[in-house]
């Protein structure tokens, strides 16, 4: 299917093998997405970071928006939606919660992605950090960029370019974990080499650290960006007693 700069593939027609034309389904982006995480950054904000073929990223929208809600036909297939009025009318069906409008998608990664984790950092920033799959033809490997969510033209809120991914020269991800009121964050690797225990392989843990630096011009608009805190990663037996837990 043509995939768009930002990686959204146009909805694809799948057969069903040798049933009638009338057995055909639509593929959308939400359908195509093998791993979804979903993060809340505030009652009205939320976040949706995915993986999916032909690039995983993540996607923001706002609850009860009615501008998101007045373009939301650019987002729709009109296609589908002729073909499928009564999955149309459940979004009006007042006994659900209001649809969410999802802004355009913001790509980190276009290789296999097999794992992503999500975390809130603030009311208007994220991590996310992602897998890829060994047997890709990029490699393996694991990475994490911030998502900050900012005034776009017009002055509806969008979400930025995430970040550069900052590499964890590490695979096996398990877990992100958010500290100091979103200033810090860790990232937990399975330790291929490590000890075995009842709940598994030791982990390594290292931190990672957001910097904030506001504009200059007076603009209201900070620039955000993350780097790793020297020194050896953190490794954890699982299944023992904490005092147990060294640093590698």
């Amino acid at each position: 299917a043509a995939t768009s700069a930002e990686g959204v593939a146009a909805p694809t027609k799948v057969h069903a093998g040798a049933l009638p034309r009338s057995s055909e389904w639509w593929q959308g982006h939400m359908m195509s997405m093998n791993i979804r995480r979903v993060v809340a950054l505030s009652l009205g904000r939320v976040v949706l970071c995915y993986a999916r073929p032909g690039g995983s990223g993540c996607r923001f929208a706002v609850v009860g928006s009615e501008a998101a809600a007045a373009g939301a036909s650019e987002l729709v297939d009109e296609a589908a939606a002729a073909e499928s009025r009564s999955s149309a009318d459940i979004g009006h069906d007042p006994r659900l919660l209001p649809a969410l409008f999802w802004r355009p998608p913001r790509v980190f990664d276009r290789s296999a992605v097999i794992r992503v984790e999500a975390e809130r950092l603030t009311r208007d920033s994220f991590v996310v950090c992602f897998e890829r799959n060994g047997s890709s033809g990029v490699g393996g490997g694991s990475a994490c960029s911030l998502g900050i969510i900012r005034a776009g033209p017009g002055g509806e809120e969008e979400l930025a370019p995430l970040t550069d991914p900052a590499e964890t020269d590490a695979d096996h991800l398990v877990a992100v974990q958010v500290l100091e009121a979103g200033r810090r964050f860790g990232v937990c690797h399975r330790d291929p080499n490590g000890q075995e225990s009842r709940l598994g392989k030791a982990l390594l843990c290292r931190w990672g650290e957001v910097h904030r630096t506001e504009d200059a011009s007076g603009a209201g608009v900070a620039e955000h960006s993350m780097t790793w805190a020297a020194g050896s990663p953190l490794k954890v037996v699982l299944g023992t007693n904490p005092a147990v837990a060294e640093s590698g």
